[in-house]
């Protein structure tokens, strides 16, 4: 059974707080209402298996911290967040481009039962009956951008609801968060969002600009630990080296000749996102030099830069 709830009443009722810009003329909701600090993760429907995995890690990672998650209950990375929230006992809320009536996707229907079971929230500003509709989703998009504290983009192309979803929090004012290694979360970080290689980054952001150690409380190095081991088990063929052998091995590989991220990081036989993020640190203490096309070459002393 869903309800509805006006825009005095989110007002009335603190819901407001969520939205840190316009508020909706009202909601139609199943479940819990959010009331407590959320994060939003969003990503492209047919995540390589890497970002699909990070996705769940992380949405797990934050339930553990008393942190929920809301994205868009789509296939790929949306499925990912919403599952691995619910693997930690942790709240989920989606944001849907049709009416709260409505399954969508349909095959989500089990899914979506679960959230309601474990006391998470589906929410549509659309009325019951409306159909999933192309011109739909920027509209649901916002929603999700608004609710979070800040947004994470794990994976997608240039031109994608994805995209959407970041520009509109940069819009807001919100810092966004990107997984290198896609084509539009390397736009992302090349118009300043932060890198995130494991949950520990997004955790230390929230802890040092939100919480002041009230809600999150992390031990860094164990945090890194675990996630490291983590991750590793379900990757062994990714053995993380040290950064500064990673590091090394990238500068080895960068010459006089310009050439893109996916040649470097076959030559230098990295992980294309781990080397998107390695060159992003050798530029920033130029190390390297991008030029037009995204391509990189070595920067020495002779360079006169």
């Amino acid at each position: 059974m869903f309800k509805f709830i006006t825009k005095e009443e989110i007002y009335h009722t603190g819901l407001s707080a969520l939205f840190t810009t316009k508020v909706p003329d009202g909601l139609w909701y199943k479940g819990v209402l959010p009331f407590h600090p959320l994060v939003s993760i969003v990503g492209t429907r047919t995540p390589t298996r890497y970002a699909e995995e990070f996705a769940h890690l992380l949405a797990l990672t934050l339930a553990q911290k008393n942190l929920g998650t809301v994205s868009g209950g789509a296939f790929g990375v949306d499925a990912a967040v919403h599952q691995g929230t619910l693997q930690a006992q942790g709240y989920t809320c989606v944001v849907l481009g049709c009416g709260i009536n409505l399954v969508y996707p349909p095959v989500h229907k089990e899914l979506f039962e679960q959230i309601i079971a474990q006391k998470g929230c589906i929410l549509s500003t659309f009325p019951p009956d409306s159909a999933p509709r192309r011109n739909h989703f920027p509209s649901r998009n916002s929603i999700i951008a608004a609710l979070g504290l800040v947004t994470v983009v794990i994976e997608g192309s240039l031109h994608s609801g994805t995209m959407h979803t970041a520009h509109a929090a940069q819009r807001m004012g919100k810092t966004v968060f990107a997984l290198p290694g896609s084509s539009g979360t390397n736009a992302l970080l090349q118009q300043g969002a932060k890198p995130i290689l494991q949950p520990v980054d997004l955790l230390s952001f929230l802890q040092n600009n939100f919480f002041y150690n009230n809600i999150v409380s992390i031990d860094n190095q164990t945090a890194i630990s675990t996630i490291s081991n983590t991750l590793t088990s379900m990757f062994p063929l990714q053995q993380q080296l040290e950064p500064v052998d990673q590091i090394d091995k990238l500068s080895a590989v960068l010459d006089e000749v310009p050439r893109d991220p996916g040649e470097l990081s076959a030559k230098a036989d990295i992980s294309l996102g781990k080397c998107v993020a390695l060159l992003l640190w050798l530029e920033a203490n130029r190390k390297c030099l991008r030029l037009p096309g995204d391509l990189y070459v070595a920067l020495t002393i002779n360079d006169g830069l």
